[in-house]
């Protein structure tokens, strides 16, 4: 196959708890750019997110590339480099000793890595690798925001119910100021970057669409967004 200029790839996952809320991250490098990405799950396991975050990041990526795949996890490097994922395969998807867990997403990114020429690296996780730093702060920050553990800490802050604010009146901007600093705060004490506007590549309301807005004033947007639907 044509293949094209080499793809690295760092990955993490989160889960708080296990079964539980939970996070993935991944940071696309490809040339000179550098594409982050993350998503969450109110109920799932922190190997389903470590999972997802090297699919998510195969995915991203258009036409074969000489990949390489950086992962704190065990889990997911000693399945290429030992050699396990190869073995489920042959024996129907199926480990010596039982059911494989998480079938249809090993399925899947076994379909992903045949479209790429692709190396998995174990890295040591909290050990000041800068890429698998990063991805670690987007996958607990998805964690929190798919346990509704930001969202709710707003509205105690703020006193805000699902009435939000219909324009830019005194106690809209109040309450976006009130956000805005709360928000720096906790961003600064979690990732030690002091969002909203332009610290992290977020948006679309600081992630995809999600309920837990990072930005007050996206928060502030998608509250005026879910009250026109109800109406």
């Amino acid at each position: 196959m044509s293949v094209k200029p080499e793809a690295v790839i760092y990955t993490d996952g989160s889960c708080l708890g296990n079964p539980g809320p939970g996070g993935w991250a991944s940071i696309v490098i490809v040339g000179g750019t550098t594409q982050e990405m993350s998503g969450g799950d109110p109920s799932t396991t922190n190997n389903r997110m470590e999972l997802l975050g090297v699919i998510n990041g195969l995915k991203s990526l258009r036409g074969p590339h000489i990949v390489k795949i950086f992962s704190d996890s065990k889990y997911i490097t000693d399945a290429f480099n030992k050699y396990w994922l190869k073995s489920w395969k042959k024996n129907g998807w199926k480990r010596k000793d039982g059911p494989l867990k998480n079938e249809e997403l090993w399925k899947e990114l076994d379909a992903l890595t045949q479209k790429h020429i692709c190396t998995f690296v174990w890295v040591k996780g909290h050990a000041g690798n800068q890429y698998n730093e990063r991805c670690d702060e987007l996958a607990v920050i998805e964690s929190r925001r798919a346990s509704g553990e930001w969202t709710n800490e707003w509205e105690a802050q703020t006193g805000e119910d699902d009435k939000a604010p219909q324009n830019d009146s005194p106690e809209s901007t109040e309450a976006i100021e009130a956000l805005e600093d709360y928000i720096r705060t906790t961003n600064r004490e979690i990732i030690g970057v002091e969002t909203p506007c332009g610290s992290l590549p977020f948006c679309e309301y600081c992630a995809g669409g999600s309920v837990q807005c990072i930005c007050a004033k996206a928060y502030m947007a998608y509250r005026r967004d879910v009250c026109a639907q109800r109406e």
